[in-house]
């Protein structure tokens, strides 16, 4: 089946997933109301994150907030990149490859190098901007960030404004002087990071769907002798071309594939496997071992088959009454470089020790970037998943 490439980016510090939101290991309310100007404009350090690849401090307007705003300022240190003309390439090509509209800007700095790029969305559209230098001693990276947002209705005065002021902004974000950059508080390495509780909305289709048993005589329909350790149901939604297939004849305990209504295109699946957790310590614990396991374990499987598996987010959530500890991925083809989203999730039972592994994987197949991002939070994926429960033990 044919695969096809595109990307979701939103404008936290590089490239984020609508759900699938930047790996965020530490997030922080600054702890100092440091302050700078741009524009005549005051901004507010109001946030401290650390994501996979950069520190992050952001400032907002004296009067808006992280959650609310329309400028904001941000200034990244890249630990482990210290070439700006190389990272503004890395951005330029992956924009390139969606057909988001950007510019490389030229500089009048010496080892220097900017980026902007705009995305215009159903009821908004964001502007970013960034300018890359190295740090003094040439070892990290520095990003100066400038992002504006603004409302559909003022789409068309929001593209004149950058016309026409983009050449200044790029003068200006380099001479901004900011105070001591903050970094968030060390985590205890007997502590590990409480999972943040995401709620994930799913389209309920208990009542609608198809009830599948995965238990000994699914098993036994695919040539396999063994019920799984913990047998459990799903159900599959009204569709055409969605492949069933059980162990041996692949790898998992059952595999999900949806295809196009044409049935030339993958479009995505779910897989399930065993998944042991101990119920002798509290959930939070299960969970945060369940992120421990799925990495080592499938995560590097995962790298095994793929080239630039990138973990996103990292949260828990509710799979129907259970809990569940959940992995977001970006990962490319090692062959032709097409771009998958993949979701790792372990379904703990809170009385039993054996719960269940799903990866999900997802790639689009032409259609509109926001049906796409629909597709990714509430597909036929995720509703299978959210459908699973576990059968009684006999």
């Amino acid at each position: 089946m044919k695969k096809n490439l595109f990307l979701c980016l939103s404008l936290n510090i590089a490239f984020l997933l609508p759900t699938f939101a930047a790996e965020t290991k530490t997030a922080s309310v600054a702890k100092q109301q440091s302050e700078i100007k741009f524009a005549g404009a005051k901004f507010v350090r109001r946030t401290v994150k650390v994501g996979k690849s950069a520190i992050t401090n952001s400032y907002f307007l004296e009067k808006q907030n992280p959650t609310n705003w329309t400028h904001r300022i941000s200034m990244l240190i890249y630990p482990k990149l210290n070439d700006p003309t190389k990272q503004v390439n890395a951005i330029a090509n992956l924009l390139k490859k969606n057909n988001i509209p950007h510019e490389i800007l030229k500089t009048d700095i010496a080892g220097t190098a900017a980026i902007s790029f705009t995305e215009h969305h159903p009821k908004s559209s964001t502007y970013a901007l960034f300018f890359f230098h190295p740090t003094k001693n040439g070892k990290m990276l520095i990003a100066r960030q400038l992002t504006f947002r603004a409302s559909s209705e003022k789409k068309e005065a929001f593209s004149a404004l950058i016309k026409k002021q983009q050449a200044n902004w790029l003068k200006a974000l380099p001479a901004i002087t900011f105070p001591a950059f903050e970094f968030p508080p060390k985590q205890s390495a007997q502590t590990p990071p409480k999972l943040k509780m995401v709620k994930e909305s799913v389209d309920d289709i208990q009542k609608s769907g198809k009830l599948v048993r995965i238990d000994a005589n699914f098993s036994r329909k695919f040539g396999g002798d063994k019920s799984p350790p913990r047998p459990f149901s799903i159900r599959l939604p009204e569709g055409k071309h969605i492949y069933v297939t059980g162990a041996p004849k692949v790898a998992e305990t059952a595999r999900i594939t949806f295809a196009t209504d044409d049935g030339k295109n993958f479009m995505e699946s779910i897989r399930f496997m065993t998944f042991g957790a101990t119920t002798k310590v509290p959930m939070e614990k299960r969970l945060n071992a369940a992120i421990n396991v799925m990495r080592k374990q499938y995560l590097s499987k995962l790298k095994e088959a793929y080239k630039n598996v990138k973990v996103s987010k990292q949260y828990r959530t509710k799979i129907g009454p259970y809990d569940a500890a959940v992995i977001l991925l970006i990962m490319e083809d090692k062959k032709d470089d097409h771009l998958y989203f993949a979701k790792l999730v372990a379904i703990l039972d809170e009385t039993h020790p054996e719960g269940i592994a799903a990866l999900l994987t997802f790639t689009p197949v032409g259609e509109p970037n926001e049906v796409f991002k629909k597709r990714l939070h509430n597909g036929k994926a995720q509703q299978v998943l959210h459908s699973l429960r576990f059968l009684p033990s006999k």
